[in-house]
């Protein structure tokens, strides 16, 4: 087997490459040096002593053996890769490590070395290959890879090897298993050459332990993949050969009458694939074929079809006969198709979008009338009008659309495209929709105190989707007598109407634009209780009314001979801070606290036995001044400068 070249000073980082990084199965091409113990490999070749493989050290040539391996292994669920973690993250049944190193005075000469049947091994995980040239690297990698996945060498009666032939276009071709050093063309066999030692199935061999990637394009009209735009009248499409049988079949419309050209390409510089393309017409009538020999892409090509609908068929092919060329059976691997047609005009804007509001809890439900030379519709969803922010949710192919991914109660706009191979028609005008909340769940519970003189506080933990909650109360425990309070979006309400000892039980609803959930009651009745003599009442403090103050007062108490005011930052009158004593003044002017912060204040009267219990809580602040207006405000222009808050009346402001 093929050797030669001289390792490179190690120290270059290995490129990180990955074929198919979500199989599960994986073959790791080691660039990076291994130290190997306790394998066969070194109980029959070094003594039972540690193999220790030095980097391969050409990390110039390792793009270019890792892109040639992988298309050998393309139509197979199988990561090729070059990430050490891919490896060591796989199950030990589901991998191989290919050790390329210049390494090899422990086994002799040859370009590379495997056990047969090791894809898997827990013991033995291990390939090796010592060509050092990146084709001689890349071929050797891929047979030895063979080895380990059941395959056998592919020789002749008098050959080990079989080297391959030439056709006379030039193309030269040989089997992954003999030895395909600097061949145009290197692919699996199962021994149709002449004189062929060994008809093993190749591709069947490597399925028992690769599987063989699923069909990615339908083969019928029904099934045809229609390419994606590249631009007017310009479709593109990526695919893989998996099998000789297999034909990948795509559709295009044309918009007018003109030619119709398309181009299917196999890898621009490792392939296994020779590329037949063929032209068909609706009906799947064949109008052109190709399958030159030398190159290894296909061109079709006609001029003055009328418009239609029309197929282009992607499939392996072979060369000549196959004692000088090659068959389709190993023609497989990856390819590009690009094509290019007269366009269709762009289709017309969608119109008469419908939105719905708030009818649905599971979508926002959209409608909207089909337009002309439209192949399909991309829905849009935004906040601002004229859809500046709006991101594409779908691309459907018919005239409706629902969207489960709306947060319920939030009000979007839609927009709507229509699409065909030469683009997009501009947005339709926005439209309003929004999907319905769904009910709030209540709250937990409800409690009702009812150690104050000066009301029931009646408190309850947030509802789940709640927007607001209902309160609503009776002297008995019938929700369905009560009488509603009032709403409120806070998690309390005070409730100053009762009587001294009068009870009562609450109710609590959670509401939103979805409805109202069940009410919950309190496990017992609130009462207020009777407000002892000489207990300020009536407390009030201003909301907002003026920026430098917060006005208090509240109702003389008797037998009072003065007030202590306090202020605190919760809703209690634990910890509150006095912050004066306004002698009998029923009325207090707080200057202190921040502009903007809610305040709680209540009082204290001052009695012939001390002081009284705290007066009613209520809230209250002063709000936050604007900034000043700035100063000598200048501008200049032109050289001139001018103040201009200082301008004559008349004076032109425009420059």
């Amino acid at each position: 087997e093929e050797e030669g070249g001289a390792a490179a000073a190690p120290g270059e980082p290995v490129p990180l490459l990955e074929s198919r990084p979500a199989s599960s199965r994986v073959i790791f091409l080691n660039f990076e040096g291994e130290t190997v113990d306790g394998t066969p490999w070194n109980l029959s070749y070094n003594d039972g002593d540690p193999i220790v493989a030095a980097p391969f050290g050409t990390p110039a040539h390792i793009p270019g053996i890792w892109a040639s391996i992988a298309e050998d292994y393309a139509t197979f669920d199988v990561n090729v890769t070059t990430e050490r973690a891919d490896f060591e993250n796989a199950a030990s049944g589901d991998r191989v490590m290919a050790i390329f190193t210049p390494t090899k005075s422990w086994y002799g000469s040859a370009g590379g070395v495997a056990y047969v049947d090791t894809f898997g091994s827990a013991s033995n995980p291990y390939a090796w290959v010592f060509n050092l040239t990146l084709n001689g690297a890349a071929e050797s990698g891929a047979h030895e890879i063979g080895h380990t996945l059941g395959l056998r060498h592919d020789g002749t009666s008098s050959r080990a090897y079989y080297s391959g032939h030439t056709h006379a276009s030039g193309v030269s071709w040989a089997p992954i298993m003999g030895t395909g050093y600097g061949r145009s063309i290197v692919q699996f066999s199962r021994g149709e050459y002449p004189n062929a030692n060994r008809s093993e199935n190749d591709l069947a061999v490597v399925a028992g332990y690769l599987p063989p990637l699923p069909d990615d394009h339908g083969d019928s009209a029904a099934t045809a993949t229609e390419p994606a735009p590249s631009g007017p009248g310009e479709v593109a499409a990526s695919g893989l050969v998996g099998n000789a049988l297999d034909r990948d079949l795509f559709r295009i419309v044309t918009g007018g009458d003109g030619a119709i050209t398309a181009t299917a390409s196999p890898h621009a510089s490792y392939r296994n694939l020779d590329i037949g393309l063929e032209l068909l017409d609706a009906s799947l009538v064949l109008l052109q074929d190709a399958a030159p020999a030398g190159p290894f892409d296909a061109t079709v090509a006609i001029p003055g079809l009328p418009a239609g609908t029309y197929y282009l068929r992607v499939r392996g092919t072979g060369l000549g006969d196959l004692a000088t060329g090659y068959g389709a059976y190993g023609s497989i691997g990856a390819y590009r198709l690009e094509a290019s047609y007269p366009p269709s005009p762009l289709p017309e804007t969608p119109a008469n979008l419908d939105a719905a509001d708030g009818i649905s809890t599971a979508h926002v439900a959209l409608t909207w009338s089909p337009s002309a030379l439209a192949q399909g519709y991309r829905v849009y969803r935004g906040l601002s009008p004229g859809g500046g922010d709006a991101v594409l949710l779908a691309s459907p192919p018919g005239t409706t659309y629902e969207d489960a991914t709306a947060v319920p109660g939030t009000t979007y706009l839609y927009f709507v495209a229509a699409f065909n191979a030469s683009g997009d028609s501009p947005l339709s005008p926005g439209e309003s929709g929004s999907r319905q909340l769904l009910p709030p769940e209540p709250p937990a519970s409800v409690s009702a105190s009812d150690d104050s003189p000066h009301s029931i506080r009646v408190s309850w933990p947030a509802g789940e989707r709640a927007q607001s909650y209902r309160v609503s109360r009776h002297t008995t425990a019938a929700f369905a007598a009560s009488t509603l309070l009032g709403t409120t979006s806070s998690l309390s309400w005070h409730d100053t109407t009762t009587a001294p000892d009068e009870g009562f039980h609450y109710f609590v609803e959670s509401v939103n634009s979805g409805g109202a959930s069940a009410p919950v009651a309190t496990p017992s009745p609130g009462v207020k209780k009777p407000l002892p003599p000489g207990t300020p009442s009536g407390l009030s403090a201003s909301d907002g009314a003026s920026s430098t103050q917060t006005l208090v007062s509240w109702n003389a108490a008797a037998g009072a001979t003065g007030y202590r005011v306090y202020r605190n930052t919760v809703e209690s009158s634990a910890g509150a801070a006095e912050i004066g004593a306004p002698g009998d003044a029923t009325m207090f002017t707080d200057t202190g606290g921040d502009p903007g912060t809610v305040y709680w204040y209540f009082v204290r009267a001052i009695l012939a036995g001390g002081d009284s219990e705290p007066s009613n809580l209520e809230s209250g602040y002063r709000f936050a001044a604007p900034p000043a207006a700035p100063g000598a405000v200048t501008a200049t222009r032109g050289g001139h400068s001018g103040g201009v808050g200082g301008l004559p009346d008349g004076t032109p402001r425009s420059p």
